[in-house]
């Protein structure tokens, strides 16, 4: 294991390598381990889904390479410094990790749930190939909105949409990400969109059937827009937001 001066760790499968896999976390404050370490009843509290990742990606022959996101300890979080993770503060870290990645053999991004919207915004023409799970096709707005299970949740969520621009920048939303992160993502195209010049890169789409953070309707979108692509879909049967199936991600 090699740590980097981007609070970035490299860990090496046994053998010669294949190449490289960036893991870029979803919206919550992750270590490098894919834990939140916060005490509660959040899943993402009692798991370390990224180190667990690693390991059978290393077993399979790949590099791979974690990260904390700025103000995220291994053991705590500081919220004076998370709450500075806007979309350009987290853009600059990735870009800061993948130029640092070896150069020898392929690169690959591994993106989940919000950081595939992140995943876009990496220098794509480099990736040998990109893996998207839980993946947000459109815009994070529609994937809020689609969380909603009675028109009054409906309602309430539009209110807020509404609502976020007045919002401090370094307002937090629950502990997952601060204002302006989200109001830089609705900002942003269409995701799939930022695929479209590159129809050359393998991209694999990975869902869970009972996602319901990422409804698993914005899977169609990749194959109706990017028809050029070479494009791989698997729908895991009772799968959750981590592809895995057992506990439930219902928020």
């Amino acid at each position: 294991m090699k740590k980097n001066n981007t609070d970035f760790i490299l860990t090496h499968p046994v053998g010669i390598s294949k190449g490289t896999i960036l893991l870029i976390h979803g919206s919550a404050p992750f270590n490098l381990d894919g834990h939140v370490p916060i005490k509660g009843e959040s899943i993402y509290s009692k798991i370390s889904f990224y180190k667990d990742l690693a390991l059978s990606l290393n077993a399979l022959g790949w590099r791979v390479a974690r990260y904390s996101k700025p103000g995220v300890n291994q053991n705590s979080v500081n919220f004076k410094e998370y709450k500075k993770t806007d979309l350009k503060l987290i853009m600059h870290q990735l870009k800061n990790i993948w130029n640092k990645l070896p150069k020898d053999q392929p690169k690959i991004i591994f993106a989940w749930s919000e950081g595939t919207l992140h995943a876009s915004q990496l220098p794509l023409e480099q990736a040998k190939a990109v893996v998207l799970l839980g993946a947000i096709s459109t815009n994070i707005r529609d994937v809020i909105l689609a969380q909603a299970r009675t028109p009054q949740e409906t309602n309430e969520m539009e209110i807020f949409l509404k609502q976020l621009p007045s919002m401090p920048r370094n307002q937090m939303l629950g502990i997952d990400r601060p204002a302006g992160r989200l109001m830089d993502e609705i900002q942003m195209r269409d995701n799939w969109q930022y695929f479209l010049s590159f129809p050359n890169i393998p991209l694999l789409i990975l869902h869970g059937e009972l996602d319901f953070e990422v409804s698993p309707k914005q899977v169609a979108v990749w194959k109706d827009k990017l028809v050029k692509h070479r494009i791989e879909i698997k729908i895991r049967p009772e799968g959750n937001h981590m592809y895995g199936t057992g506990q439930s991600h219902d928020p």
